[in-house]
């Protein structure tokens, strides 16, 4: 009982970190793609 609630816990903070690091990742694209265009 306690191993599938560690089980779940693990698993849904995998998939918030997983989708934490697309939003950081999908913010850094727009922010280099607008200094880039900024500057060229």
């Amino acid at each position: 009982m306690l191993c599938t609630c560690f089980k779940g816990l693990f698993l849904n903070s995998c998939t918030f970190f997983k989708g934490l690091f697309a939003l950081f990742c999908h913010f850094f694209k727009g922010l280099s793609v607008a200094k880039i265009r900024k500057y060229f």
